[in-house]
């Protein structure tokens, strides 16, 4: 299932990234964490292999970088940028990270959110109050074409400020990334791959 499944009546394409199989990370309020912490409030997922996900380098795990040197690190696959917890690109990295590697971002002219092949959910739904708990094992916990995904988490668009591809790294060739910039000040980057639906605009820099 892709953006055009996903999509409500009436709405308008604008964002497809799938699986990065990359682990999330954030700086909220000045502190480090990767990989970024599921939140309390996260849908209890199947035993999802990580196998094919790189572990995130000692410096990176640490702290031991300046500004978006994470890109640096090709086991980061989402970074949150924010200063305080409850703001809109935490929320996101809140629950890119439940999927493991997995979860995806689709957006259309009216929300934009975080979603999950069903597959990978234990009940099939989203349920409150867990802890990402393990509720089953499957054996393909690969994002298929053919999958039925679910919304684990969205906004209005008017959230938004802006969405863009911006450059990153310290040199050739660097990190493509996509950049969303919310109205509350936060920003998610999250690392591009063929095939994902992006803003039609030059690449700027972070």
């Amino acid at each position: 299932m892709g953006l055009t499944e996903w999509l409500r009546p009436g709405e308008l394409p604008r964002i497809a990234v799938h699986a990065r199989l990359r682990e999330v990370g954030s700086r909220v309020g000045g502190l480090v964490r990767v990989p970024h912490p599921a939140p309390p409030d996260a849908p209890a997922t199947v035993d999802i292999k990580q196998d094919r996900c790189p572990l995130p380098a000692p410096w990176t795990a640490a702290g031991e970088f300046a500004g978006f040197d994470w890109v640096e690190d090709d086991a980061v696959g989402w970074w949150a940028e924010a200063a305080d917890p409850r703001q809109a690109a935490v929320r996101m990295a809140d629950f890119l990270t439940v999927g493991r590697g997995q979860a995806g971002v689709f957006g259309s002219d009216r929300r934009l959110a975080v979603v999950l092949p069903k597959k990978l959910l234990s009940t099939g739904a989203p349920r409150k109050g867990l802890l990402g708990k393990v509720g089953g094992l499957l054996e393909n916990t690969n994002w298929e074409l053919a999958d039925e995904v679910v919304t684990l988490w969205e906004t209005d668009v008017r959230a938004l400020r802006g969405v863009a591809v911006v450059l990153a790294g310290r040199g050739f060739p660097f990190a493509r990334l996509v950049r969303f910039d919310f109205a509350d000040g936060s920003v998610l980057l999250g690392r591009t791959l063929v095939g994902d639906i992006l803003p039609r605009r030059p690449a700027g820099s972070v």
